[in-house]
């Protein structure tokens, strides 16, 4: 069980992560809508079920971790390809060309994880088995967006203290009004207290 959910952790940690990212690029690069954005990424569901169909037709015919092996290698294909996003990038070229493979990949994939993750096991030990699954899934989006969005903040924070960006001037002018209005907040002194003093 430890063998699947490792790699289970790993790609769940990924495509969080890359949801999150690719969505903050569609809006606010590429300037769509919220609306715009959920349309974007119909795709993408449409590529996990095509690659899941692909899965159910190929155990047939392949092991079970062959199988996995090729939708892995298919996901870090997309995965290599959105290194490619710039700002100057478009959706049907730049994004929708990294986004189709690794869809279908992660459907090759996530077939795969799961019968293996479930095969084999007692029947009285198949609730935990599908249990520790999920928990892999849960804690595998939660520590890749938090670890990649930390590293993500850090190069934006590097890059725009040096560049005296006015987008990080802003946030730190609302930060410390953020800041000025708990501790007023907290003194009952008022929300301009500063001032009168």
């Amino acid at each position: 069980m430890t063998r699947t959910t490792n790699p289970w952790l790993i790609l769940v940690l990924v495509c969080v992560a890359m949801f999150f990212f690719n969505s903050l690029y569609v809006q606010r690069v590429l300037g769509y809508s919220p609306i715009q954005a959920g349309l974007a990424f119909l795709p993408v569901t449409a590529g996990i079920v095509v690659g899941a169909g692909l899965s159910q037709v190929l155990i047939r015919r392949l092991d079970l971790r062959t199988i996995g092996t090729i939708g892995l290698s298919r996901g870090t294909v997309g995965m290599l390809l959105l290194l490619r996003l710039g700002v100057g990038g478009s959706y049907v070229g730049d994004l929708l060309p990294a986004l189709i493979p690794l869809s279908i990949g992660m459907g090759l994939t996530f077939v795969p994880l799961t019968l293996i993750a479930t095969s084999g096991v007692d029947r009285g030990d198949a609730g935990l088995a599908s249990g520790l699954l999920n928990t892999s899934q849960q804690v595998g989006g939660a520590l890749g967006l938090a670890i990649l969005s930390t590293l993500a903040a850090n190069r934006i924070t590097g890059t725009t203290t040096t560049s005296r960006a006015p987008a990080a001037t802003d946030l730190r002018h609302h930060s410390g009004f953020c800041r000025q209005r708990s501790l007023s907040r907290e003194s009952n002194l008022g929300p301009f207290s500063s001032r009168s003093m």
